[in-house]
């Protein structure tokens, strides 16, 4: 189970943003053979800010990644890469959807629909309320489901 977690932000220099984006890249070999890192993903955001979102097992295998060779690497080539020096948040992990996941072992997912299938009265009446809404949500059509409707259509 993943409980911990980083989000790191990175804001190319001008100029810079496809050697950062081969620069991560590069690293996912590195990540592989990192045997605490649960998951890794680089990500562009726009143009010119990336990120790193990672997640681990525990602090310990967080504190590996921080200390292993793509953190030195991220932070040896700072200056020449980025416009400002990389912001880490190290974060709670509440909850995840991975690979390989056991279904009931840790799932918030099967407490929630178990808390959604209550009968709850009138306790609380607006809860069930909630609960329509979102079921209604997850209904609809959302964008990029289908090509928009012609207007007068």
């Amino acid at each position: 189970m993943t409980t911990k977690g980083l989000i790191v932000t990175l804001h190319a220099r001008e100029g810079k943003e496809a050697e950062v984006a081969d620069f991560l890249s590069s690293a996912t070999p590195l990540v592989q053979a990192e045997e605490g890192t649960t998951a890794w993903f680089a990500l562009r955001l726009d143009t010119s800010t990336f990120a790193i979102v990672d997640v681990f097992p525990d602090d310990a295998a967080r504190d590996a990644h921080l200390s292993g060779r793509v953190a030195e690497a991220l932070f040896a080539r700072a200056d020449e890469l980025f416009a400002q020096q990389p912001t880490v948040q190290q974060v709670d992990v509440l909850a995840d959807k991975l690979p390989g996941h056991t279904a009931g072992e840790q799932d918030p997912g099967w407490q929630a629909s178990e808390w959604a299938s209550k009968d709850r009265g009138d306790e609380h009446p607006h809860e069930h309320e909630a609960g329509w809404q979102a079921s209604e949500w997850a209904s609809k059509d959302l964008p990029g489901d289908r090509p928009p409707r012609q207007s007068g259509t």
